[in-house]
């Protein structure tokens, strides 16, 4: 997104813990230190015209108060809002919504919630497709295992949306001062399992796709999560993918003027990154 941004011809700065540790590349790029524990400061808006959050915190026993953490930088981004010039984005997730169980889920519910009637753009992807994010954790497990789990069947369905197609509508709306909630993904859902069949497909690989009830999970994942311990599957992805939900996407195409790509479309757009290495 700060790539695309730059191309636009924008002057980017990336706010992060470690800003020394960025490689700036670019002469309309900078770097500003910045955690969510501290929040966002004056300093952090001068000269800025446009605010995307993408930032959160996880819960961990590193952080156990993460939800409080997060949910008052959402309160900082409404006063932002009302009180100065700068056009608030803030990323949400199709993850988020009334029956969402895992902790992501509600924390972002909770958020669009409080920003529901406030003046500011919440974009609401679904699945994202690129170089990086979830598709690299799915490459990497498929390209080491030939047994890949699908929990609950594989059968839940998704919307994918592209990078390339996030950061088009994400600038469209910007430009056009939109506000309010904008879903942005495939309009028809596709299922997991044919995500992964897919992902196989380009990676030229031919794994075991291994059905696993959810009860059969849930332990495992319960007792790691206790004690700390990190497995490829976690209780709060368990919890994700119980829960996920489909939305209509429609009334954002009608406005961004183009229609998302399907997830066939989206993997095809990042084949070179997908590739088994």
């Amino acid at each position: 997104m700060v790539n695309f941004f730059l191309e636009k011809g924008w002057r980017v700065i990336g706010l992060c813990r470690n800003p020394r540790q960025q490689q700036v590349l670019h002469p309309h790029l900078s770097f500003s230190g910045y955690s969510l524990e501290q929040g966002l400061e004056d300093f952090h808006l001068e000269g800025v015209d446009t605010l995307l959050h993408l930032a959160f915190l996880p819960a961990s026993s590193k952080a156990p108060y993460s939800n409080e953490i997060n949910l008052n930088e959402v309160k900082n981004l409404i006063s932002i809002a009302k009180n100065t010039s700068v056009q608030v984005v803030y990323f949400s997730s199709m993850s988020a919504h009334p029956m969402a169980d895992s902790q992501y889920g509600k924390h972002k519910y909770l958020a669009e919630s409080m920003l529901k009637n406030e003046s500011v753009l919440v974009v609401k992807p679904g699945l994202v497709i690129g170089d990086g994010g979830m598709v690299e954790k799915l490459k990497r497990l498929m390209g080491k295992s030939t047994i890949i789990p699908l929990i609950g069947g594989g059968y839940q369905p998704i919307q994918t949306l592209s990078m390339k197609d996030l950061c088009r509508a994400t600038y469209h709306l910007i430009n056009e001062n939109e506000k309010g909630l904008w879903p942005m993904a495939e309009s028809n859902p596709t299922t997991l399992i044919n995500l992964y069949k897919t992902m196989a497909e380009i990676m030229q690989i031919n794994p075991f796709f291994l059905k696993v009830p959810y009860s059969l999970a849930y332990v495992p994942a319960y007792f790691a999560d206790q004690i700390g311990l990190s497995l490829p599957i976690t209780l709060e992805n368990l919890k994700g993918l119980k829960k996920l939900s489909t939305f209509d996407t429609t009334a954002t195409e009608k406005v961004i003027k183009f229609t998302f790509g399907n997830f066939k479309e989206n993997l095809e757009t990042y084949r070179e990154f997908i590739k088994h290495d």
